[in-house]
């Protein structure tokens, strides 16, 4: 693989091997940002981090006084466990779950001031991203936030990407070398901006903004008004 994957000089840091790098122990990006200011903004905000990786964004939650549920098929307690320590962050608030987010869900009985995800929505079928979608809305309280993104169909990801023109059928591996160069392995459903709004409104989410990366991901913010 090429030593930078992108235009804002990420290396690849492997997490499952097929599921592409951890960015977020490399950068904030503006997502992030938000996101982080939002919890600062929020009174005793508990947020859940979904696809958290090695858990960075989960760290800066937890610094800003969050209480946070990371939650990742790969298991991280061990090294977030480390970092936890080093850094002075109580056990009761960083809570870190080994499990598909579904499964998650549906034996979860908190709701969530901010529910976090980068870059893991594209890894569903979007019949599944729907049910995902809807299981988020009943843990979201009022008035609360969803900071998602996904990979973009005006990324360099889509370049001979075998998809359909409706997001309904669409869901396919990336051109080999392209999945290569990104450690993205699996199938994936890439999306247009206006895709990732029309999949969360039509879950009862308000979309606040929504807009697509430099690099051609897409990213947004939704309210449960």
């Amino acid at each position: 693989m090429d030593s930078k994957l992108n235009l804002y000089g990420d290396i690849y840091i492997k997490t499952t091997g097929t599921h592409g790098s951890d960015i977020s122990s490399q950068r904030l990006d503006d997502l992030d940002k938000k996101a982080l200011i939002h919890s600062l903004e929020t009174a005793s905000p508990r947020v859940l981090d979904i696809g958290c990786g090695f858990g960075a964004q989960s760290i800066r939650f937890a610094m800003n006084g969050a209480s946070v549920t990371a939650v990742d098929i790969v298991d991280v307690s061990e090294k977030l466990g480390k970092e936890m320590l080093c850094l002075g962050i109580k056990n009761d608030m960083l809570r870190f779950v080994t499990q598909d987010i579904c499964s998650f869900l549906v034996k979860d009985e908190q709701v969530y001031d901010i529910i976090y995800s980068q870059r893991f929505i594209h890894y569903l079928p979007y019949d599944k991203a729907c049910e995902l979608v809807k299981m988020i809305y009943t843990h979201t309280k009022q008035n609360g936030r969803v900071f998602f993104s996904a990979s973009g169909m005006s990324s360099e990801l889509s370049t001979n990407y075998d998809c359909s023109d409706s997001i309904v059928h669409r869901f396919s591996k990336l051109e080999n070398n392209m999945a290569q160069k990104h450690g993205i392995l699996e199938p994936v459903c890439l999306y247009h901006k206006e895709e990732l709004s029309t999949l969360f409104e039509q879950h009862g989410f308000v979309t606040d903004s929504i807009w697509t990366s430099t690099f051609g991901n897409v990213k947004g913010i939704f309210s449960r008004k």
